[in-house]
């Protein structure tokens, strides 16, 4: 089973945890929706707490409903109970049972959180029998992107960033067929600008050679079918004088 929460009431629970002293509880809003639990609102009200204890005082409860029925805020869904443990683990321990049990409006949400932004949830049940459901998972419910904030912030990307990039794929020299190879700016390609490094200073591998451009950019050149020919039967050559092309040009 799980309750969920909005972001904006997790946080808010969380800075009534950690700016305490000690314990602190406090009363919420649950809304059910389609067999689905909903904490809408969280509310701390006066209360007497030490570092292992807190009790809401019954005066303050008291006004604090009736202010919810006086502004006809449907005081029925005030269903949570939320406390924190401070420093300590979060468990239920013999007098959060015993009031999480006496509440006797149906039911009631209950919740033990600590400063570590652990949580425990449990669910009371009290008609038409008494039954408790442990272990409930909280799931934090992060608000949605606005169209216009995905507008503004699209249209900042655009006035602010230039994307350059370069293809990792490149072309078959002399066949005239582009592949892919080259710089872009925003999506467009750019031209050429490229000057052929010697093959003699050049990476390569048995499948081409990296090639420079004189603005530092570098694209890969497959070797066309006769490139890769003539420097087969060249290697196959070297190495029957006792050494290899690859050591020669510095690639094992």
């Amino acid at each position: 089973m799980k309750v969920h929460m909005s972001y904006e009431v997790k946080q808010r629970l969380d800075l009534y945890t950690q700016l305490a002293h000690g314990e602190i509880s406090g009363l919420g809003r649950v809304i059910v929706d389609k067999g689905a639990l909903y904490v809408t609102e969280i509310f701390l009200l006066e209360q007497d707490s030490t570092g292992a204890t807190t009790d809401l005082k019954p005066d303050a409860v008291a006004e604090f409903l009736m202010e919810r029925i006086t502004k006809d805020e449907h005081p029925e869904q005030i269903k949570l109970w939320w406390h924190s443990h401070a420093d300590m683990n979060v468990f239920w321990s013999g007098t959060d049972t015993e009031t999480a049990g006496k509440f006797g409006n149906g039911w009631m949400l209950s919740l033990v959180v600590n400063k570590k932004g652990a949580y425990k949830g449990r669910l009371d049940v009290y008609d038409p029998v008494y039954l408790v459901v442990d272990a409930i998972e909280l799931q934090v419910a992060y608000p949605e992107l606005s169209p216009a904030l995905k507008k503004l912030i699209e249209e900042e990307v655009q006035a602010k960033v230039t994307n350059r990039f370069q293809s990792s794929i490149g072309f078959q020299p002399g066949g005239g067929t582009y592949m892919g190879g080259g710089v872009y700016v925003n999506g467009v390609r750019q031209p050429d600008n490229f000057q052929t490094i010697p093959k003699d200073r050049t990476a390569r591998s048995s499948e081409g050679y990296w090639e420079k451009g004189t603005d530092g950019n570098t694209r890969w050149i497959w070797y066309t079918p006769e490139e890769r020919k003539a420097k087969e039967a060249a290697q196959e050559e070297e190495e029957e004088e006792g050494y290899s092309w690859r050591n020669r040009v510095g690639l094992s």
